[in-house]
């Protein structure tokens, strides 16, 4: 059970009781509420917990522990590992259809950990520690699960790809830094932000990329946010790029799933575009410097004055940004949707790079470095 125990549960013999957050399942108030789960168990690992019609007690049935020492270890069986096991309330014990084993019930809490209801400041602040640490423990748990997630998807479509899901940041002190500024981003509770945790599905073949999509979907059910390719500058497709938003329902924390074609990815995360006088942790800026500053002057958000918004817009038309983005994206929608030669991918996104770069130094040249920095 020592997976349990990592998940931050407090055994008490074989038993464990756990809390849902109000967002794990409808109708579940946070400190009172529990509901019917299934649990995946793979490798001796819980890597997925799905609620089912919400009860007056939770409870799983799992593959009954071997006498062995380092914790629950399943049957031989690859079925037993991979099975849910779910029981009703009035039996103590249950045998398997599949294993014929006996297996147990275990009684789990869930618990929400307690960053997701807070502000930016309240999630920064140097007295909140322990909440920071929480937030961190359960985004790695996270992180687990949604690899075996992958690694179902990946196996039902038979590709033999790396979908590699991860933290916003690996190290502690760059996750807290990076989850606030994203949040205070924002203007919502940690809990709204899409990818404290995140992954990628990158195939080469554009047509992999709807069988991933559909299988994925298949297999989070109702517990996701779907966002399809959205038009950009006019161009239909411009950013094809699948966005699956899961809700881990052992914590409540969300995960974003990207899905796209290896050339897309490649296309925006090359780094090249020089910062010049910008201050900025990376030695090279990457094409999502378009989304970041280029896009805000030639679409000002509406917060602004219009005074400011028309100042934006002749801005951005004197730099030829307009032309740059529209061309930009005619190009990306077509790395997602045919396979682009080596050659041709990489001489092309090499000269949008440089454009980039020359376009940056020209509106640091008008506004000066801080005006760039603050739309970053």
């Amino acid at each position: 059970m020592a997976d349990l125990i990592a998940m931050g549960v407090v055994m008490a013999g074989s038993y464990a009781g756990l809390k849902f957050g109000p967002s794990l399942a409808k109708g579940i108030k946070l400190g009172a509420g529990k509901a019917r789960v299934q649990l995946r168990v793979l490798k001796g690992k819980i890597v997925e917990i799905k609620t089912l019609i919400p009860k007056k007690t939770l409870e799983l049935r799992l593959p009954k522990p071997e006498p062995k020492q380092g914790g629950l270890q399943l049957p031989d069986k690859a079925d037993a590992a991979t099975t849910p096991h779910v029981v009703e309330a009035d039996n103590a014990t249950v045998a398997d259809g599949q294993t014929g084993r006996t297996s147990e019930i275990v009684s789990l809490e869930v618990k929400r950990p307690k960053a997701l209801d807070q502000s930016a400041d309240e999630f920064e602040a140097a007295s909140n520690l322990p909440a920071q640490q929480e937030l961190y423990d359960a985004a790695k748990g996270v992180v687990e699960r949604q690899n075996a997630l992958a690694a179902r998807v990946l196996k039902k479509v038979g590709l033999p790809l790396k979908a590699e899901p991860g933290l916003k940041r690996n190290k502690f002190s760059e996750f807290v830094e990076e989850v606030a500024f994203k949040v205070r981003k924002i203007g919502r509770p940690v809990g709204a932000m899409p990818d404290i945790v995140r992954g990628r599905f990158n195939p080469k073949d554009p047509k992999d990329v709807g069988r991933i999509v559909k299988a994925l979907l298949d297999e989070v059910g109702s517990r996701r946010q779907y966002k399809e390719p959205a038009e950009r500058c006019g161009v239909p497709n411009g950013y094809r790029r699948y966005h699956v938003i899961v809700t881990d329902e052992a914590t409540g924390i969300l995960f974003e799933w990207q899905i796209g074609t290896e050339a897309t990815t490649k296309l925006y995360e090359k780094p090249g575009i020089e910062p010049g006088k910008v201050k900025t942790k990376k030695s090279k800026f990457d094409l999502h410097l378009e989304y970041d500053v280029f896009a805000k002057l030639q679409e000002p958000g509406t917060k602004l004055s219009e005074a400011t918004r028309l100042e934006y817009q002749a801005l951005a038309k004197d730099l030829g940004i307009p032309e740059f983005r529209r061309r930009l994206y005619e190009f990306s929608a077509r790395t997602g949707m045919e396979e682009i030669p080596p050659a041709e991918l990489n001489a092309q996104i090499d000269a949008f790079l440089r454009e980039a770069t020359e376009i940056l130094a020209r509106l640091v040249d008008k506004k000066g470095p801080k005006f760039v920095e603050d739309m970053l």
